[in-house]
């Protein structure tokens, strides 16, 4: 597998599997997340209206702007 991807969580045994899943851990604590559920809630409902809007007219439109 070409680098970075050899690097990620799924694919990498052993010492590296834990030393990437111990720097991590922190970042998905249940305090962290409950925290993020605000900010995500806000960008579910922007993508909903978006996708109301462009749906309504039947229209396309760059999901990265």
């Amino acid at each position: 597998m070409p680098e970075p991807l050899d690097k990620m969580l799924q694919v990498v045994e052993g010492d590296t599997w834990s030393r990437i899943r111990r720097i991590l851990s922190p970042t998905f604590s249940s305090l962290k997340l409950k925290m993020m559920v605000p900010l995500m809630n806000e960008c579910i409902g922007k993508m909903l209206n978006k996708l109301t809007q462009v749906a309504d007219v039947e229209e396309s439109f760059n999901i990265f702007e």
